[in-house]
């Protein structure tokens, strides 16, 4: 992630590999919040161009990590399982496919609900995965600078096609089974509930990966599409790697331009128009999800976006010292709008029946406010937060160091236990919005205290944390 790596990609290291894509320089147009200093125009998609050892421009040097960006894959992560667990509780009629396992006929749903999970569920799908994606693509433009082709596929197996598989093999046959217990405990007829008495009721032979045609990649279909980004960008960065024409010459200025040059202004209206064309074949303002063994081309077009942003902006690193300005007005403005505006329009648009229901009166005009909105909200939210973790932690914090290496394992593990302990809770006669948030606290609680106890120290620990190290006085 997002990577949900923490090894390699915020590091600006010396180049140690050989050389993939060939650097191109010209003059590029400068924030005016930097000092002048030597510049590079990078190509559109290629290694990061390296910085002059005597270039003022401190921020940005090239031995710089960006801790700020370690601690936000690593609250996004906290985000995942807090969305995970709240889904047992949403209210919404589109929940209950969201919820369940397709092919499987399994789906819990607590008897509880409440609209604030609506809300969490809603706001978490608009950012979470974009943001993580976009931090891949800002990790992947530095493992371009620092390895050779054979180094990057030796180091994206390790690191990702590894725990795919082995942590898929693990928890696909736990999620088949707690949603079976599930099945068994709604089935039930009232007060009749019992944990105890769908376990009995339930064999887990028929859960197990291979005992049927049943396929489904749950969580880990983050890991296999940003397996097809990695393919997909090194595919672009070779045909890339050729001398530039005129036209590439004018297309990497301009893109200098509108990321950190004086069309600073087109920046949002480019990367919300980029998501709304890459969304534009499936006809939804939705970032579609696939968990099938094929890739959805769905899926890809509206995350891949994404992932070539991050790489962007790591070619033009010189934008965090303009997103940090008005960071905070940025989040706060993309979180309202999708708070009080996606949010309700996206559910009066999938529960409208008539055309006199939809509260914009036609339902193409209202899907087109809706995607636009949508788009905005998300992009909004993700330049606040770059911005905020620009300004917040310029250097090394211990408790969310602590968090960033937890991250990896955390990702794998949660899935079975975000659905198990609201199980647990089924019969708990509580208001819903105190037992969701009991729910979501004990499965963080049980995430960070068995990487704590059982992962941290051992070899599986030190694969999932990479090469990321906290200072040794922390």
């Amino acid at each position: 992630m997002p990577c949900l790596e923490v090894d390699h990609g915020l590091r600006r290291p010396q180049d140690r590999g050989r050389s993939i894509a060939r650097l191109h320089t010209a003059r590029v147009p400068h924030d005016r919040s930097m000092q002048p200093g030597p510049s590079v125009v990078p190509p559109l998609f290629g290694r990061i161009a390296d910085v002059s050892p005597q270039a003022p421009n401190a921020p940005h040097r090239s031995d710089r990590r960006y801790h700020g960006l370690d601690y936000l894959r690593g609250f996004m992560i906290v985000v995942v399982v807090i969305a995970h667990v709240v889904m047992q509780y949403q209210t919404m009629p589109a929940a209950e496919r969201l919820v369940s396992i397709e092919g499987i006929g399994q789906v819990y749903r607590d008897p509880d609900r409440t609209v604030v999970a609506d809300r969490i569920y809603q706001v978490a799908r608009a950012s979470v995965n974009p943001m993580l994606f976009l931090i891949a693509g800002f990790s992947w433009a530095f493992l371009l600078k620092r390895k050779g082709l054979r180094s990057i596929v030796w180091s994206r197996t390790t690191r990702i096609l590894i725990p795919l598989v082995v942590g898929w093999l693990i928890a696909f046959p736990l999620f088949r089974y707690v949603f079976a217990l599930g099945n068994e405990i709604m089935l039930a007829a009232e007060g009749e509930a019992s944990l105890a008495a769908a376990v009995a009721a339930t064999p887990i032979t028929p859960c197990l990966p291979f005992a049927s045609d049943v396929f489904y990649l749950a969580q880990f279909w983050f890991l296999y599409y940003l397996l097809l980004f990695y393919v997909a960008s090194m595919g672009l960065v070779l045909w890339l790697d050729r001398p530039a024409g005129p036209l590439r010459q004018r297309l990497r200025n301009l893109q200098a331009a509108i990321l950190v040059g004086d069309l600073r202004w087109m920046r949002l209206p480019m990367l919300v128009g980029l998501s709304m064309l890459a969304t534009f074949g499936d006809q939804t303002a939705e970032l579609e999800i696939a968990h099938g063994r094929l890739p959805d081309p769905a899926t890809f077009s509206a995350h891949y976006v994404f992932f070539l942003a991050g790489w962007m902006f790591a070619l033009h690193p010189e934008i965090f010292g303009d997103l940090d300005r008005r960071a905070g007005c940025r989040f706060i403005f993309g979180l309202l709008l999708a708070i009080f505006l996606v949010a309700p329009i996206g559910e009066n648009h999938t529960r409208a029946t008539a055309q006199t229901d939809f509260w914009l009166g036609s339902s193409s005009f209202q899907l087109a406010v809706y995607w636009l909105v949508h788009a905005i909200s998300t992009w909004m939210l993700l330049l606040g937060m770059l911005g905020l973790a620009e300004r917040w932690f310029p250097r090394i914090d211990p408790k969310f160091a602590y968090l960033a290496e937890a991250s990896f394992w955390i990702y794998l593990a949660h899935g079975p236990i975000a659905v198990f302990i609201p199980l647990v809770l089924h019969n708990w006669p509580v208001d819903a919005d105190f037992k969701m948030w009991i729910s979501t606290v004990i499965v963080l609680a049980i995430c960070f205290a068995s990487y704590h106890l059982l992962v941290r120290r051992t070899v599986i620990g030190r694969a999932l944390r990479g090469q990321y190290r906290r200072s040794p006085r922390t």
